[in-house]
């Protein structure tokens, strides 16, 4: 532990200001051999923000509240941007990962597979056409 704080207080007192720890005043450990570089790297606790005690931990507790407001306006610049030059339709479908169909034409697939669909339960419920299809019901009161 004393060597862990040795290097800790010999990385913030660089001679150089580079924070870069000054080798020629890190004496050697018990086996002849200089402290490995785990020890001389600073804790993740000194780098932390420091918070207060009423604060909220978040995924950019490192950033301060500037950098992220300018980050988000960042953003929604550059979606309505895009919206504005290529088209809502094309900025909404990046935005939440659509697939577009700029034609606009089904496939035959999609449109027999319905068609099979709706002829099952047409089979399964025979009564309701004759009350509910306009068609069906026009030909029945000619008849």
């Amino acid at each position: 532990m004393k060597a862990q704080a040795f290097a800790l207080t010999t990385w913030s007192n660089s001679k150089l200001g580079t924070g870069k720890p000054d080798l020629a005043t890190i004496e050697p450990n018990q086996s002849g051999l200089n402290h490995s570089p785990a020890i001389l790297m600073p804790s993740l606790e000194s780098q932390a923000r420091v918070t207060k005690p009423g604060d909220n931990p978040t995924p950019f507790a490192a950033y301060k509240q500037v950098e992220i407001e300018k980050m988000s306006t960042s953003s929604l610049r550059s979606m309505l941007a895009q919206a504005a030059v290529r088209g809502v339709t094309e900025a909404r479908a990046k935005i939440f990962g659509h697939v577009l169909n700029p034609t606009g034409q089904r496939s035959a697939h999609k449109i027999l597979r319905k068609k099979f669909i709706g002829e099952k339960v047409a089979s399964w419920y025979p009564k309701d056409i004759e009350k509910e299809d306009p068609l069906v019901v026009a030909r029945k009161e000619q008849e």
